[in-house]
C-alpha cells in the first residue's frame, strides 16, 4: 500500500509540472530561455544535461501538446527560443573545445592571450552574436507572418 501511495505522489508531481494551457506553456518556455540566457556562462556539464532535458520537454512533448492551439506568431517565437537554446549550448561546447585546444598550445604568450580573450571577451562576443541572431530570426518570422496574412487576405480567408 505504501509503494502505491508513493507511486501516486510521484506521478502527480510529474503531471503537475506540465503546463495545462498554451499560455502557461509559452510563459514557461520564455522563463526557461531567459534563465538559460542569464546563466549559461556558469553552467557545468551536469547543468547543461539538466537544461537539455527540460528543453527536450519544452520543444518536444509539450510543444506537441499545444501545437494545434499555437498561432503562427507563437510558433515563430517558440522556434526563436529553440534556436537560442541550441546556439547557447553549441557555444558552450565550442568554448570547452577551444579551452582544450588552448591547453595544447605550447607558446605561453599565445596561450595567455587566448585564455584572456576566452575568459574576458568570448562570452560577450557570443552573446552579441546570439542577440543579433535572435533579432534576425524574429524579423524573418514577422516578415513571414505578414506575407501569410497578406496571402490569406488576398484569398479572402
Amino acid at each position: 500500500m505504501k509503494k502505491i501511495f508513493i507511486f501516486l505522489l510521484i506521478a502527480m508531481a510529474i503531471v503537475s509540472c506540465a503546463p495545462d494551457t498554451k499560455e502557461a506553456y509559452i510563459e514557461e518556455y520564455k522563463t526557461f530561455i531567459s534563465k538559460v540566457s542569464d546563466s549559461w556562462k556558469k553552467y557545468d556539464a551536469s547543468d547543461w544535461e539538466r537544461m537539455s532535458r527540460k528543453h527536450d520537454k519544452l520543444s518536444g512533448e509539450w510543444f506537441e501538446k499545444f501545437s494545434d492551439e499555437l498561432t503562427i506568431k507563437e510558433k515563430t517565437q517558440i522556434a526563436t527560443y529553440n534556436a537560442k537554446f541550441n546556439l547557447l549550448r553549441a557555444v558552450n561546447k565550442s568554448k570547452k573545445a577551444v579551452g582544450e585546444a588552448v591547453d595544447d598550445i605550447t607558446n605561453k604568450e599565445e596561450k595567455s592571450e587566448l585564455e584572456k580573450y576566452i575568459e574576458e571577451d568570448l562570452a560577450d562576443d557570443i552573446q552579441e552574436i546570439d542577440e543579433d541572431l535572435g533579432r534576425e530570426i524574429e524579423k524573418t518570422g514577422n516578415e513571414m507572418l505578414d506575407e501569410l496574412e497578406n496571402f490569406f487576405d488576398e484569398l479572402g480567408i
